[in-house]
Formats: structure tokens, C-alpha cells, sequence
């Protein structure tokens, strides 16, 4: 609706993994707002939240897995037509194969060019 767009996703899988990574969640869910050409620069501002619930002692009895929440927010810029930079935050709140931490925030920046 105008600058602003909604997103959202849910996957259920049963696979136990498969192809070259692996999976190891059951349930995940997605959810966010992402606005478009923040202070008139060309790209989005976007918070994104994630629910996911692991499959049932997929580890045991290496690790003992724990349904994970997190969020993300990130600015991705057009600098130029050919460059995008991408300042972020991923954070995680019971991540789901970590028992020692109950919460993690990852900055990230990432770089994207085209030739």
C-alpha cells in the first residue's frame, strides 16, 4: 500500500533434510514491513520477525533443540545503479540449537554488484 509492503511466509517440512544443507525445522514462520525509498533514497527499510520450531530430537542426544524467535531489520541502499549496500541486525532470542545463550544480535553489511 503505497511505500509501504507486507510479507510473510510458513513452511512445514517433514524431509529431515535433503539436497546440500540441511533442514532442521518443522515449523517456521515469517512475518514483516518493509518501506519503500526511505528519505528518498532509492531501496527499502525493512523489520522482519521469525518464529521456527525444530523437528523433535532431530540432535538428541547430542542437543536438546528449543523453538527460536528473531527479528531482523536492515536499510538496503541503491547507492549507485550497479551497487547495493546493506547495513542490518539479525536477532535471536532462544537460538535453537545454543543452550549456553539465550539471546544473539548479529550486525551484518553486506555488499551487492552487478556488472
Amino acid at each position: 500500500v503505497g511505500q509501504w509492503v507486507g510479507f510473510g511466509g510458513y513452511t512445514y517440512n517433514t524431509a529431515e533434510g535433503g539436497g546440500i544443507s540441511t533442514t532442521t525445522n518443522a515449523h517456521v514462520a515469517t512475518a514483516g514491513l518493509a518501506y519503500l525509498n526511505p528519505l528518498n533514497i532509492r531501496g527499502e527499510a525493512s523489520l522482519g520477525l521469525m518464529y521456527a520450531k525444530p523437528i523433535d530430537d532431530i540432535f538428541a542426544p547430542l542437543v536438546k533443540e528449543r523453538d527460536q524467535y528473531g527479528a531482523e531489520i536492515y536499510w538496503r541502499l541503491q547507492v549507485t545503479p550497479n551497487l547495493v549496500i546493506t547495513p542490518g541486525a539479525q536477532l535471536i532470542v532462544n537460538p535453537a540449537f545454543n543452550r549456553h545463550d539465550d539471546f544473539i544480535a548479529i550486525p551484518h553489511l553486506k555488499f551487492s554488484a552487478t556488472f
